[in-house]
């Protein structure tokens, strides 16, 4: 039996700013460039040992419930169609004003389906808060790396492995990163510069 080699991860980026409270400018620029962006530094940094095989899905909600909801984000591509195929992950990205966004935070992610075998993570909901509007674009591209890596782990694995890049004699900030089942970090110096 071959042994199948860790390749990217696959992100399938899906936005959801219909009545957000954002400028069609400001859309735009998430829509198109930033968040894009950060699924394309977290490709290049991330890859996945097993790449999920089966479609990402959810059973159809009942109409009316609450089911259905990737945290914020309308998740109707989980389970029209038979979901998303060839795809590790769906990140829905939205830009509502909530409770959570109330206490002073700039954007927020929590998965909401995570694998049967693996346990990693296979849909998250990522929402960007109108304090995140007074960032600079880089600062809010950061914010958007950091929370996507919230996607990709599960809070319920909790820190494993904290890596100093200080400590591998590179001259880079550190990085924080808790691996998920699955996941393999691959981190270089440019990519802890990108990000910052």
């Amino acid at each position: 039996m071959q042994e199948t080699q860790p390749g990217p991860i696959r992100i399938k980026l899906i936005t959801q700013l219909e009545g957000s409270y954002l400028d069609e400018a400001a859309k735009k620029r998430l829509a198109e460039q930033l968040a894009p962006g950060a699924v394309n530094i977290i490709t290049k940094y991330v890859q996945v040992r097993l790449p999920r095989k089966y479609s990402i899905r959810m059973p159809k909600p009942s109409p009316g419930s609450k089911e259905g909801m990737c945290n914020d984000a309308y998740a109707a591509p989980l389970w029209e169609d038979g979901g998303i195929r060839g795809h590790d992950l769906v990140l829905f990205v939205t830009a509502n004003a909530t409770k959570d966004c109330k206490q002073g935070a700039l954007a927020y992610t929590l998965p909401c389906l995570t694998d049967m075998v693996t346990g990693r993570p296979t849909a998250a909901g990522l929402n960007i808060c109108p304090l995140s509007q007074r960032s600079s674009p880089p600062r809010l591209l950061n914010t958007l790396v950091h929370e996507l890596v919230h996607a990709l782990v599960s809070t319920r694995l909790g820190v494993s492995k904290t890596l100093s890049l200080s400590e591998t004699n590179q001259s880079c900030p550190i990085l924080a990163c808790v691996p998920s089942e699955g996941l393999i970090l691959r981190v270089h110096c440019d990519a802890a510069q990108a990000a910052t």
